[in-house]
């Protein structure tokens, strides 16, 4: 599908236990997909948002309280095997659940499949709360992850958590002007690389996106502590 719009939905509790991990409340693909204003919760044993498509808008939504991840951002044959196969989170609400038993990192972007994830994840204006040391962000595939003007919360925890994983060191994390918990950290250090890591410069924002923003935070189910 080219151009898909899910808006102004309530998509929550979705899925059976009879098949663990592989039903979630939303499970996309195509050439584009955006997901506006929503509400997409409870994910019985899945994620809430899984998407293979080319391109990921997700903006101003309340994504919260998974089974397994918020949102994985994986692969497909030709979708994200292209240049410019980049996700973008803009003013989203998005909150683990701190009983979740399943994965406890918040987003995976990349790939759980065959096929290449070529383009990097876009985090923009977004509040997430996490109170586990599971990273924010998981990057298995792409250039890496771009966070600009964020608030992460780990509801009090204390933990010494993650803002990404880079599974290659090709990888990069870049930003600025985010809110994180005092002991957090960018990403674990690569051997002989000075400590603490800092966040690279980020790259230049496509003018289509800037056209989006700026985006308010919606308020409602998942905005609390």
């Amino acid at each position: 599908g080219s151009r898909q719009l899910i808006e102004n939905c309530e998509i929550t509790d979705n899925g059976t236990k009879k098949d663990p991990g592989y039903n979630h409340n939303l499970y996309l693909g195509g050439t584009s997909v955006t997901v506006r204003n929503c509400e997409v919760a409870r994910a019985v044993t899945g994620n809430n948002l899984k998407s293979r498509a080319h391109r990921n808008f997700i903006i101003g939504n309340r994504i919260h309280d998974s089974a397994n991840r918020e949102l994985d951002l994986v692969d497909a044959e030709g979708n994200t095997d292209v240049p410019g196969s980049d996700s973008y989170l803009i003013g989203n609400v998005i909150a683990k659940d701190s009983k979740c038993v399943g994965n406890k990192a918040v987003v995976h972007f990349g790939r759980d499949g065959k096929a290449k994830h070529d383009g990097m994840i876009w985090l923009i204006g977004n509040t997430i709360r996490t109170p586990f040391i599971s990273p924010v962000v998981d990057v298995s595939s792409g250039i890496g992850a771009v966070f600009l003007d964020n608030a992460i919360d780990d509801n009090g925890a204390g933990q010494k958590g993650v803002l990404t994983n880079l599974q290659d060191p090709k990888m990069t994390t870049s930003g600025k002007g985010n809110t994180v918990p005092d002991r957090f950290v960018v990403r674990l250090p690569r051997e002989g690389e000075k400590t603490p890591v800092e966040l690279d410069d980020p790259p230049t924002l496509p003018d289509d996106v800037k056209k989006i923003l700026p985006f308010s935070k919606p308020q409602g189910a998942c905005d609390k502590k």
